[in-house]
């Protein structure tokens, strides 16, 4: 009854036409003879009650060739990423589905992007950031509806709790110490007492400046498109993480206030908010951050000609 109730709250949960559509891969992983499941963000939000359309799949198997045969079977386009054995789906009607190969993942440096082998579901979920995000939906077969919790995701949920899942989290992948604060102030949320002791370490000893310019402008990004911005841009000031975006950035009441308007003249969310973010920063200031975070020239002369 538990399984089935899942199910039923994924299609309560989903658009008919995309809850329809995972039916229908998780029928050609069976054909296949490959488990699928829908993991991460999905399943958390499922959990919360909160509705989304950020779907991604996982096959134990060859996730390339799974992607290749729902674009033959299902009518998809797919684009496909052969280091990392992953791919994303375009099918009829605008919906869009990450699928990948259910993978181990081997850091060789810290903040390396990492080596990728195939794996089960059960390691699949342990390489992932926090426990609220490893948790797996199988999607059709034997025990269809059921959540694989094997991490206390949901105890986590319950609680309101970030926790990452090994000591090395934020050392292996620094990016996630800015998406700790995004979920746990998206969601008001807290870390525990190790997971935000862990993260001051990785910040004290220097991994976030191992980062490639542009994860740590994508992380940037997603935090000033955030609902509510100025909740995780404090929580990062008491962190002592936008130093690391530039070291003369202040924060200020009047800018968060700013930042609840909506955007004159300005498409992009984010894009507002780091114009009010960074209005009181120089013309070479702002040169400065928009090289160590690699903005594109596009963005650049944006960002300068607001100073």
């Amino acid at each position: 009854m538990k399984n089935m109730d899942q199910k039923q709250k994924l299609k309560d949960f989903l658009p008919e036409k995309l809850y329809k559509l995972l039916m229908d891969i998780g029928r050609v992983g069976e054909k296949m003879d490959s488990p699928v499941y829908l993991v991460g963000g999905i399943v958390r939000d499922l959990m919360l009650g909160r509705k989304t359309l950020d779907v991604d799949v996982v096959v134990e198997g060859d996730g390339i060739k799974f992607a290749r045969r729902l674009e033959r079977d299902l009518g998809a386009v797919a684009v496909t990423y052969e280091k990392f054995r992953t791919a994303s789906l375009m099918f009829k009607k605008d919906l869009k589905i990450d699928v990948a190969t259910a993978r181990t993942e081997l850091y060789k440096s810290p903040a390396a992007l990492p080596e990728v082998r195939e794996s089960t579901i059960e390691k699949d979920l342990y390489r992932r950031d926090f426990t609220m995000n490893a948790m797996a939906l199988k999607l059709i077969g034997p025990g269809a509806g059921e959540v694989l919790d094997l991490y206390n995701g949901m105890m986590d949920i319950k609680s309101g709790t970030v926790r990452v899942l090994h000591d090395r989290s934020f050392i292996d992948d620094p990016t996630r110490i800015f998406r700790a604060v995004r979920y746990e102030q998206r969601y008001s949320f807290k870390m525990d007492g190790k997971t935000e002791g862990l993260l001051k370490h990785a910040v004290k000893n220097g991994y976030i400046e191992k980062l490639r310019g542009y994860r740590l402008r994508n992380e940037l990004v997603l935090i000033l498109g955030e609902e509510a911005p100025g909740k995780p841009l404090r929580r990062m000031r008491e962190l002592g993480l936008l130093e690391h975006i530039h070291p003369d950035i202040k924060l200020s009441n009047k800018a968060l206030g700013r930042m609840k308007g909506k955007p004159a003249g300005i498409r992009e969310k984010w894009l507002f908010n780091l114009l009010v973010l960074t209005e009181k920063l120089s013309e070479t200031q702002k040169l400065q951050m928009c090289k160590k975070l690699s903005f594109n020239k596009k963005y650049i002369n944006i960002i300068i000609r607001n100073s």
